[in-house]
């Protein structure tokens, strides 16, 4: 953000990246990439300070968000109930340095916005071990499962999402083998193994024209056309899209097919929750059985 955090203790510690010290352009617009948007925060009002002093803000920010947890914990502490406490920190997103095309923004589907930090310290009397540390893939939607299970409470039938505990509690088997992510700022979906991160998208085209604009320059009205990134964690370090794609093996069409499948299964799920008879035919029996098999809804009445 723009505020001043007012830290200085320890602001030796953020060195300015030299790959970052050129500075973005500035846009008219709220929403945009390749340039600093215009949000109304305030960001960028002056146009003169580089992407490495932006970084700079951002890592102060964080550690002063680190200082205020402290303190959190240590008020938990004071008052005994810090070791009854199940303490579960979890990024929703990223915020891009143009990875990704955006620039002190977030909205793609990239791992730099969906690779983010879980941080699971649970209560004493969980018979969990601490301090473990797993690379294993997840998905937020598997945050209230494993809380749950924590907590000795039921995960109910048709919640999405798998619980982490075993792996808490020194399983190293992985609890999914893939996880699918849409929305933002870009049409299409994102599915993730635990090698590849593949995103079928078009950039901008969830916004306004401008958005879709910056980005290809088109200034038609032309359908979008999907586009497939791969990205090969084992290989690239890069968490953006904008390099080159690796090659589209047959374990990343499988992992699209997947996800198709997938996202066809949530349309016809919301046509279950959401019945509207007067629109559109019930759903049939046998599409029921395959979503309930599944683990999409749960078994009906």
């Amino acid at each position: 953000t723009r505020a001043d955090v007012g830290l200085s203790e320890g602001e030796a510690d953020f060195v300015p990246r030299p790959e970052y010290e050129w500075v973005p352009p500035l846009s008219a617009n709220p929403l945009s990439y390749f340039a600093i948007p215009d949000d109304g925060r305030g960001i960028g009002d002056d146009g003169l300070e580089t992407l490495a002093e932006y970084e700079l803000r951002y890592d102060r920010t964080i550690r002063l968000l680190d200082k205020r947890l402290g303190r959190m914990l240590q008020e938990l502490g004071k008052e005994g109930r810090l070791e009854g406490t199940t303490i579960c920190i979890v990024g929703s997103f990223g915020v891009g340095f143009g990875e990704s095309g955006l620039i002190l923004d977030t909205g793609t589907l990239s791992d730099v916005d969906m690779h983010v930090p879980w941080i699971l310290r649970p209560a004493a009397g969980t018979n969990v071990e601490r301090g473990v540390v797993s690379d294993n893939l997840a998905s937020l939607l598997d945050v209230a499962p494993t809380l749950l299970e924590l907590s000795d409470i039921d995960v109910p039938p048709g919640m999405h999402g798998r619980s982490h505990v075993g792996t808490l509690r020194g399983d190293d088997a992985p609890v999914r083998d893939r996880a699918y992510a849409r929305g933002g700022l870009q049409q299409g979906f994102a599915v993730r193994d635990e090698r590849y991160s593949v995103e079928h998208t078009v950039p901008g085209a969830r916004g306004p024209s401008y958005l879709r604009l910056s980005y290809d320059g088109y200034v038609d009205r032309r359908p979008p056309g999907f586009s497939v990134f791969v990205r090969d964690r084992e290989v690239s370090t890069d968490p953006g899209n904008l390099g080159p794609s690796a090659e589209s093996s047959e374990r990343v069409q499988l992992l699209l097919a997947d996800a198709r499948q997938w996202y066809q299964w949530i349309a016809q799920a919301a046509e279950v929750v959401h019945e509207t008879p007067w629109a559109r035919e019930p759903v049939s029996a046998e599409v029921l059985t395959e979503l309930v098999e599944n683990g999409v809804i749960a078994p009906r009445d």
